[in-house]
């Protein structure tokens, strides 16, 4: 068990939340489920956890230091970019017979773009019967033939490389699998379109990545 793990553990024994703990320090609640689970080291937090620890045990002179964000190889905090690139022509689409046949083409351009480090963005058609909730649970009335759901993390996207890993070659499960965890579709249902965007991504993104678990290494 690393020590940030078990800081973790002994502030949630405390009565502390992950969101309590990842607002202390400045992180999101995801990173501190991570490392609480054993997922992720967070070696970069212990100072800040044991800050914590102190402070909660009634020391009025701990100080919660904030982990430090990603620096360049130059070692200087990396600079965030004016803004995402979308590549043109980058946008793949596939209808029902393709997503039932495994949407070859979004798992090959999803491999492309995973060895370029791109992002990307999804959105998944179901038809009328299929049963989408907003992410409190709260029902989405069906319009038209057609519903749609937009995965990608309010614009952000995911990193192509973590989105690969997970998927591990079934990119509609996947997505399937996500929309039911992030409490977006009551049940398993079979897609009837999916459309990947592929672009260019920023430093600030690659940091929230890492934050938020979506990390994979080189």
């Amino acid at each position: 068990m690393s020590e940030a793990q078990a800081l973790v553990l002994q502030l949630r024994a405390a009565g502390m939340s992950n969101r309590a703990i990842g607002r202390e320090l400045g992180r999101n609640d995801r990173l501190i489920k991570y490392v609480a689970d054993g997922d992720k080291p967070g070696a970069n937090l212990v100072e800040g956890l044991r800050g914590l620890v102190a402070k909660r045990g009634g020391d009025t002179s701990a100080v919660v230091a904030q982990p430090e964000r990603r620096k360049t190889a130059a070692g200087a905090v990396a600079k965030v970019r004016r803004k995402t690139q979308w590549a043109g022509g980058r946008t793949i689409k596939v209808k029902r017979q393709a997503v039932k046949a495994g949407a070859k083409a979004i798992n090959g351009k999803l491999d492309q773009a995973a060895g370029a480090g791109k992002r990307v963005a999804f959105t998944v058609t179901f038809d009328r019967k299929a049963k989408l909730t907003k992410s409190d649970g709260t029902p989405l009335p069906p319009h038209g033939k057609e519903q749609t759901a937009e995965v990608g993390n309010r614009g952000n996207g995911f990193p192509a490389a973590w989105v690969a890993a997970e998927a591990g070659g079934d990119i509609t499960g996947w997505l399937v699998n996500h929309l039911i965890e992030t409490n977006r579709l009551t049940a398993p249902t079979e897609p009837i379109g999916l459309e990947m965007r592929v672009w260019d991504g920023r430093d600030d993104q690659a940091e929230g990545d890492e934050d938020a678990g979506m990390f994979v290494d080189p």
